[in-house]
């Protein structure tokens, strides 16, 4: 009985130590910056395009596109990717 006491208040003091303990400065995360904002949106671009790469190339294999069509939207999506990677590779 004494051990099941113990690990109750054991484990409320587990739980309610955070509420109770005031935040430092190395607790709390800044908040995000343009830069950062912009690196984020640079990789979902980047990402967006392989992917889309990916199912253009699916796409033609099955026949599911000309290869004329697949021609011209391959370049695009390839100089969207490119250009997101020259751009994340930059430095800040």
């Amino acid at each position: 009985m004494v051990l099941l006491a113990a690990l109750v208040v054991a484990a409320i003091f587990v739980i309610g130590w955070p509420l109770l303990h005031t935040a430092a400065p190395e607790d709390v995360v800044a908040p995000p910056t343009a830069a950062a904002d912009e690196r984020v949106r640079l990789r979902e671009d980047r990402d967006q395009a392989l992917e889309a790469l990916k199912d253009l190339e699916l796409d033609r294999r099955t026949g599911k596109i000309a290869d004329e069509d697949f021609t011209v939207l391959d370049a695009e999506l390839r100089s969207r990717a490119a250009a997101a990677i020259e751009a994340l590779e930059r430095p800040e």
